[in-house]
């Protein structure tokens, strides 16, 4: 369907090529991703007709949901990164503020806990505000939906569909290919009542948490295997570092930034932000 909109961009796909692929025929609309979402109510859906009935306005949905989002993973890579920087950062808030020469083994103790609670009970907020976000989204694109399909003129429901759509999208289409999807996008079942979450939004939720829990160990893996604890701090902090320039080379990367620049760039404004945190009690 029209997760491959992008791709034929990329690769020299013409107008028509492009909105082949948005206004598939019914039986493509509901693509095999669209199907594995409506797993969430334990149904399955092949196309809006052969969806059951408490499911075809669901899956009618997510297909206009999607025509407003880049194609590819619930997090970018962008995000990922940004999301193991955070974990990392707030670590080093602790570890920074750690003293091997005044502080015994249980003080240490205490602080390493403390940081990895500190980023259990952040990960799960940030999990949860992912999918409150996404949840105000669709009912944003819901909105727009049901005006679409609803009463409003042929000028203004192009208007909003192509306010809708992704901008490089919406500046390559032409004024017919916009009706057609608006004919189109008219043909589906009336949208559901209300906004939803489904399976895909939850494994985004879960792996916000994972990210944010799992970049709390490479820095304090030290401490468990290094009996000395100035050792194991500056190996900790060197573990650190190496992190965050490699999230900045990844980030410089897919900037088209010079990678080395951005990665020592990364090392430098991160060990500041950690020095501003902890010089601000945080």
């Amino acid at each position: 369907g029209f997760f491959h909109v992008q791709g034929k961009l990329r690769h020299g796909g013409s107008f028509n090529d492009v909105v082949a692929v948005i206004v598939a025929p019914s039986p493509a609309v509901c693509a095999p991703k669209i199907a594995d979402e409506l797993q969430w109510w334990g149904g399955e859906c092949q196309s809006p007709s052969h969806c059951g009935a408490h499911q075809s306005h669901e899956c009618s949905f997510l297909v206009l949901d999607r025509l407003t989002k880049t194609p590819g993973p619930v997090l970018d890579t962008a995000s990922r990164v940004n999301e193991i920087l955070f974990g990392l950062i707030m670590v080093l808030t602790f570890t920074g503020t750690l003293s091997v020469a005044t502080q015994g083994k249980a003080e240490i103790a205490a602080v390493l806990w403390g940081a990895l609670g500190c980023n259990v009970a952040w990960g799960l907020i940030d999990g949860i505000f992912f999918l409150l976000g996404t949840l105000m989204s669709r009912g944003e694109n819901l909105i727009i939906a049901r005006s679409v399909h609803g009463e409003s003129t042929d000028q203004e429901a192009d208007e909003l569909v192509k306010g809708s759509l992704n901008p490089l999208l919406a500046a390559l289409l032409s004024r017919e290919q916009v009706a057609n999807i608006r004919e189109e996008v008219r043909k589906l079942p009336a949208p559901p009542p209300r906004a939803f979450l489904t399976g895909r939004d939850v494994r985004g939720a879960a792996s916000i948490f994972a990210l944010v829990f799992l970049s709390t160990f490479p820095p304090l893996i030290p401490f468990i295997f290094f009996h000395d604890a100035e050792v194991a701090l500056r190996v900790s902090n060197g573990i650190a570092l190496i992190l965050l320039f490699t999230a900045g080379c990844i980030l410089g990367s897919k900037a088209h930034w010079n990678p080395w620049l951005v990665g020592f760039s990364m090392m430098f404004f991160g060990t500041l932000l950690v020095a501003f945190t902890i010089a601000l009690g945080g």
